[in-house]
Order: C-alpha cells, then structure tokens, then sequence
C-alpha cells in the first residue's frame, strides 16, 4: 500500500472513531432529560424530571374503544370505578398527538357497553383515528380501590400471618380481576374479591389472603406473570 492511501486509511478510521465518539456522549446527554413512559393496562403514565425526584402520575381513567354509527362515537373502555370522573363536560389529556385533549359531549349504554362522542370528533374517520387513545387523569385515591402499581411487590400472608408470597401482577377480565401471586412452586391466581383479599395495607406493604383450602397447594400455574395477566 503506498505511504497516500494508509494515510487516507489512517484519517478515514480516525473519523469514525470520532463519530462514535460523538454519537455516544449525545445518547448519554440525552438519558437525563426529563423522560415520560406510559404502561398499559391502568398502570401509571410516569412524567420523571431526574435530578429534582419530582415525579408527576397520571392513570388511564378510560380508553377509546372502536367507532360506532357514523358521526364520531365510540365505545368506550371505563378503567374506573369512580362515577363521578367519565361524565358529560369532563376534559381529559390524552395520548394522542393530534388531539392531546378531548370532552365528552355524550354518553350513553347499549346492550351494557358505554357509548360517547366527543366535542372534538365528528366523523367516523376521526374517530377510528383516536381507537385505543387513553384518556388520562390525576393519580388520586378512590376508596377500596388501588392502582396496580400500588400492588406490586407486597408480600402476602394468610390470616395467621403466614407468608404465602409475592404480589406481581394483575389479571384484568370482564367478571372480576385475579391477583397474581408468586410463590416457591410458581404463581397462583386469586380472584381479587373482598371475601378472598379481606385486607390491603400499603403501609405495612402486605396484603392478606383468606383462601379456600387447597388453593395455594393446586392453583400454582406455570410463567412468571401467570400467562394471562401482566407484570406490574
């Protein structure tokens, strides 16, 4: 190789190096601006400014179902139990980039599904733009009511304060939603109903399970979120 082309060698690698060089220091700057996540499934959408610790939650109070008819409703995915937050003249933030904010004009039910049309969407198209966008609210407290995230990592005991797990995770369904436990053998799926789940107590970060004889023992499924549900 002549002394001109190891020399253009030479410079080309030096140029790399240094784009790397570049590129990596611009991705490090970049980790500690202020950052924001959404997870799904009613967990929280976390607004983190790093370095001030000040963390800012916001829930999913409804999500945006398929359209219906032709001038703008959709069904509507109520994820609260709180009557007063879903009504008529309620502003929401969404997730939507082209409408980040929408009030519902209207509600209605048909054949126990929840129908709405927003000031915001007046045609089907619209609406079949804004299919799956979450409507999101201020983290508050709702009387026998937590947020999943509330949930993850308590221990669970029995009703003589035997350990019997870990909480980690929630299967959501139409009927009633199942607590996802973690134990030696695996995790066992209890139906988070006040018989079965008689006591959360965030401070004491434990919950208390009465189960029926046997479900600790038999109940134990495979995976580490029970399959069904999903990791909080």
């Amino acid at each position: 190789m002549c002394p001109l082309a190891a020399c253009c060698v030479y410079l080309l690698t030096w140029l790399i190096n240094i784009g790397q060089l570049v590129l990596f220091y611009c991705i490090a700057k970049r980790s500690v601006l202020p950052s924001a996540t959404v997870c799904e499934g009613g967990s929280p959408q976390k607004l983190r400014h790093k370095g001030t610790k000040l963390i800012h939650m916001q829930m999913t109070a409804a999500r945006i179902g398929p359209p219906h008819g032709l001038r703008g409703e959709v069904f509507l995915e109520i994820r609260t139990d709180d009557a007063d937050i879903v009504v008529i003249g309620a502003t929401f933030t969404t997730d939507h980039t082209q409408w980040p904010t929408l009030t519902i004009e209207s509600l209605r039910r048909s054949k126990n599904r929840v129908i709405a049309a927003f000031h915001e969407i007046l045609t089907r198209e619209d609406a079949e733009k804004v299919r799956g966008t979450a409507l999101l609210i201020e983290e508050h407290a709702e009387e026998n009511a937590w947020y999943p995230h509330q949930l993850k990592g308590l221990k669970a005991v029995n009703t003589h304060g035997q350990e019997l797990g870990t909480v980690t995770g929630i299967h959501t369904g139409a009927a009633q939603d199942l607590l996802l436990v973690r134990t030696g053998r695996g995790t066992v799926m209890v139906p988070f109903v006040q018989q079965l789940v008689p006591t959360i107590d965030l401070e004491a970060e434990q919950i208390i399970i009465d189960p029926p004889g046997g479900l600790f023992d038999d109940e134990v499924i495979d995976g580490p979120d029970g399959g069904n549900g999903y990791a909080l």
